[in-house]
């Protein structure tokens, strides 16, 4: 991807998607829906979206250890640019207070948090897409995201061998980055004598395979926006994430309860009661996207 050229993430298009859904224009000029846009103007206003772009230098350092110099070199030159954009801008826009936090620590920014907590643009989240199959079938792990090394899959067979052996089939929903992380989980799989099954699919087909798993695990180290968390905490029966600060906050937003990695645990995951007495109705985060879209003041369509 060239450098400047805002990215197509699934988290990327369910902003945008989001925004649009309730009545807002992303192409409104001087507002930038990724700190990565083109350099071509100085932005009004600029929405965080990648939490790699506002670490400090310590933490993006080591974040990057393990990946090909190729992915460093980009990495760092999209960093310089997203740091260019946000410096320049009147307002930065964050969804949790988490990435804020991270601007704040790394650019001396304080930036404005409109907390977003689940996409609105192609479902009810009053409605599960599916019930469990009355079938029966091979219970599975889905592992949502991208595939790459601060991902962490390799954490998920961990997870899975200590608390669930029994789960002999994963499938990895996303995209391979070609660091080579892919590889090395389908080595250490073929050494526990699991099958993981790789694919790329579109939203529409991803919340079946959420409310059909026995588990979804996200065991990232890094996260922007939440909402990969927030998806599997509307549409999966069980689920295992990272405690990770935006993890945590979205879970909280969500209404739903996680089970979280990392802990002393020994019951397979701490699980911690939300901070809301019920799940987030589809009209409250139809409210949030709409404060998103007055804070980076997009232009109504």
């Amino acid at each position: 991807m060239p450098i400047g050229k805002p990215r197509l993430s699934l988290g990327g298009l369910a902003v945008e998607q989001s925004l649009v859904s309730v009545g807002f224009d992303c192409d409104t000029p001087g507002a930038a829906l990724i700190e990565t846009a083109p350099p071509t103007v100085r932005y009004r206003t600029v929405l965080v979206q990648n939490a790699w772009n506002v670490l400090p230098d310590g933490a993006f350092q080591k974040h990057l250890k393990r990946y090909p110099r190729s992915h460093r070199r980009r990495a760092t030159a999209r960093r310089a640019l997203a740091r260019w954009n946000l410096c320049r801008t009147a307002k930065v826009v964050c969804l949790t207070h988490a990435v804020a936090s991270l601007v704040n620590q790394s650019l001396g920014i304080r930036s404005v948090v409109a907390e977003a907590t689940v996409p609105v643009h192609d479902w009810s989240i009053h409605d599960r897409h599916l019930k469990k199959s009355e079938n029966a079938k091979p219970a599975y792990a889905l592992v949502p995201g991208t595939i790459t090394w601060y991902k962490r899959p390799q954490a998920a067979l961990d997870w899975l061998a200590e608390h669930e052996p029994n789960i002999r089939q994963i499938k990895i929903i996303g995209k391979d980055d070609g660091s080579g992380c892919l590889q090395d989980l389908q080595r250490s799989a073929e050494e526990r004598s699991l099958l993981i099954e790789q694919q790329v699919v579109d939203h529409a087909n991803l919340y079946p395979l959420y409310a059909a798993a026995a588990v979804t695990i996200l065991p990232s180290s890094l996260e922007s926006l939440g909402l990969g968390l927030s998806e599997a905490l509307v549409h999966a029966s069980r689920v295992v994430a990272s405690a990770i600060p935006a993890h945590r906050e979205i879970a909280g937003r969500v209404g739903t309860e996680a089970e979280w990695m990392f802990t002393s645990s020994s019951s397979g995951g701490e699980q911690v009661r939300p901070s809301r007495a019920s799940q987030i109705t589809l009209e409250e985060a139809r409210t949030e996207w709409r404060r998103v879209g007055e804070e980076l003041e997009l232009a109504s369509l």
